[in-house]
């Protein structure tokens, strides 16, 4: 079998890992849910190291790095609340990592091809996605800066959280700009940070100010997406090195 069609077969085990967890969260398995949660996760790892050709190179190594922080984030929101901390504190350093991946990739893209007017209107689109990202993040959240909704504390873990999500967003949409069409699944980078976002709002939203229907499942449909797109968009660029 070829390298490819290899790859396309454990594509469709990874989406397959996935409707199961979709399941599991549908049917309110909790037992289930157990296995499912970080098994999706693991295979996107797999997924991501089989794509690279088991090579293992700075680029593709920060990328498993935030990977394998989302998959222990995953573990630790499977864990009572207490962990709910620990868990927010995993995504963010996933997402930390996945900014320095993407000043990485613009660094090591030949700076000196680059026109001025590419670079300002990369700024220009990317700042304008966090800042978008930022204002409807306060204006979604305000309710839980309001005395007595959250501690100050974690308040301030949320802000934060969102300042670092948003700047991914503002990030991938900069790279893809500056960089253009390297190839067509580079343009699931701004596709996975938008997911990613989608994810973790409505996560906080149906956790602090009011229940979602279904809210859980698309968090989870979101989430998978999310990590696939990014993973996918990542090595579509980090391979051509």
């Amino acid at each position: 079998m070829s390298s490819q069609g290899y790859l396309h077969w454990l594509t469709a085990a990874v989406l397959l890992s996935f409707c199961l967890d979709w399941l599991a969260v549908g049917l309110n398995w909790h037992r289930t849910k157990l296995i499912t949660k970080p098994l999706a996760m693991t295979m996107v790892i797999v997924w991501t190291l089989a794509a690279s050709g088991w090579q293992l190179s700075w680029m593709v190594g920060v990328l498993l790095l935030a990977q394998f922080l989302g998959l222990l984030g995953d573990i630790f929101l499977l864990l009572p609340n207490s962990f709910f901390m620990h868990g927010m504190m995993a995504f963010l350093l996933g997402h930390v990592f996945y900014d320095v991946l993407v000043l990485l990739i613009f660094a090591r893209s030949g700076l000196h091809s680059l026109t001025a007017g590419r670079v300002v209107g990369g700024v220009l689109l990317g700042g304008g996605v966090w800042a978008s990202a930022m204002v409807l993040f306060y204006l979604v959240f305000k309710p839980l800066s309001h005395p007595g909704a959250i501690t100050k504390k974690f308040w301030t873990a949320i802000q934060v959280y969102g300042w670092i999500l948003s700047s991914t967003g503002g990030f991938a949409v900069f790279l893809v700009a500056v960089l253009g069409g390297a190839s067509r699944m580079f343009y699931l980078l701004p596709v996975g940070t938008f997911l990613f976002w989608v994810s973790d709002s409505l996560l906080a939203y149906n956790k602090f100010l009011n229940p979602i229907r279904r809210g859980q499942l698309w968090v989870r449909i979101s989430y998978h997406l999310a990590q696939l797109c990014l993973a996918a968009g990542f090595l579509s660029v980090t391979l051509s090195f």
